[in-house]
């Protein structure tokens, strides 16, 4: 069993010794990470609403990079809360984000609109 594990020459654990591993170990901690990463523990029912939460997530990602390459300053963590959450912008670089999510989300109700300078103001 000893020569089964592994030490890892540059990790140590909380005592400072060499941080062991073995491969089952790692391959079963990869598996719940796998897990963690797919819609699995969000119980969602259908594919629409796998579909709809993949979709809103996208389009979140979106909002909150686009106003970053415009110069809103916040990381990406708290511009998701503040999305998720609903909570009011308390700077300038979040009230881009949040106007770049109403933006966003406004397009669906206008994708039918024909283009005109009043839609776009």
């Amino acid at each position: 069993m000893k020569r089964s594990l592994t030490a890892h020459d540059r990790l140590v654990d909380e005592f400072g010794q060499p941080f062991l591993y073995t491969e089952n170990g790692l391959m079963a901690k990869l598996h719940e990470i796998s897990k963690m990463i797919t819609f699995d523990h969000l119980n969602i029912a259908t594919a629409q609403d796998k579909h709809r939460h993949l979709a809103k997530g996208v389009i979140m990602e979106e909002a909150i990079s686009s106003a970053q390459l415009e110069g809103a300053v916040t990381t990406r963590k708290v511009a998701k809360q503040m999305l998720e959450t609903g909570r009011e912008p308390k700077n300038v670089s979040e009230q881009m984000i949040v106007n770049n999510w109403n933006l966003i989300q406004s397009t669906q109700e206008h994708k039918d609109d024909a283009l005109s300078l009043e839609l776009i103001f």
